[in-house]
């Protein structure tokens, strides 16, 4: 049996709200407390490699053709292997540019490769003003928020820009699902086929908020958040 309306309210509001922001490795806070930013408002900065790889291969089979230290180009071979049955031999090459890390213990050798370091801008996300700072790591925000008490999610946490798309009466359809959602957090539609999440996927739409999903739907590597639950229920 579905349910045509929730049963609990589950959206507040609240006029003080905190959230923390923070970079992904030490780097440089540029606000200060008591400053009022806005949403693409740059509140710090690093540099990351966002591309990591490693591998472990066996010293008697492979042979490495890299110095610990080296940075590299993509497509340049890191190791070989020669197949003695085909006279073919099997090459492991860089994926990206980037430097690489090797150690070799006994008869293993352990190849991590890092792409170049790129800066990493963190913003604020929201209209708040600055609480506290910890030095070189994150930022606290203190602003009002309208708080969603959510009945399950699945996948991994993602920012985005908020888009509603159609309304939370009625299910999410296909046409309404376009490529400007590229990167979006869409809000909206009582219910997700699995359709509607396949094409949202391939979309490359951040993530869905909807009433519910299918008890069906299987574990997916994308990011849903369902207010209500199973079946097609109304977004509170």
């Amino acid at each position: 049996m579905e349910l045509l309306r929730p049963l609990l309210k589950k959206v507040y509001f609240t006029k003080k709200a905190f959230f923390e922001r923070g970079l992904p490795q030490e780097g440089e806070i540029v606000c200060k407390v008591g400053d009022t930013v806005k949403p693409f408002d740059i509140l710090g900065s690093t540099f990351v490699s966002i591309d990591k790889r490693s591998w472990r291969l066996s010293s008697k089979e492979w042979s490495i053709k890299v110095a610990d230290g080296t940075s590299l180009s993509s497509s340049d071979i890191l190791a070989s292997k020669k197949n003695i049955f085909s006279f073919k031999s099997e090459v492991i090459r860089m994926p990206f540019s980037g430097s690489v890390s090797i150690l070799i213990d006994k008869d293993v050798a352990r190849i991590d490769i890092s792409s170049f370091p790129e800066r990493y801008n963190l913003i604020s996300g929201i209209t708040a003003k600055v609480s506290k700072i910890i030095e070189k790591n994150s930022v606290l925000l203190e602003t009002e928020a309208y708080i969603v008490k959510a009945v399950s999610g699945m996948g991994r946490e993602v920012i985005g820009e908020l888009k509603i798309v159609g309304n939370f009466d009625t299910p999410l359809l296909l046409s309404q699902l376009s490529p400007d959602l590229t990167g979006k957090i869409v809000i909206g539609g009582s219910y997700a086929s699995n359709e509607v999440i396949n094409k949202a996927q391939a979309l490359s739409v951040s993530a869905l908020v909807v009433g519910g999903i299918s008890p069906l739907t299987q574990r997916v590597n994308f990011t849903i958040l369902q207010t209500e639950g199973f079946g097609k229920i109304p977004i509170n």
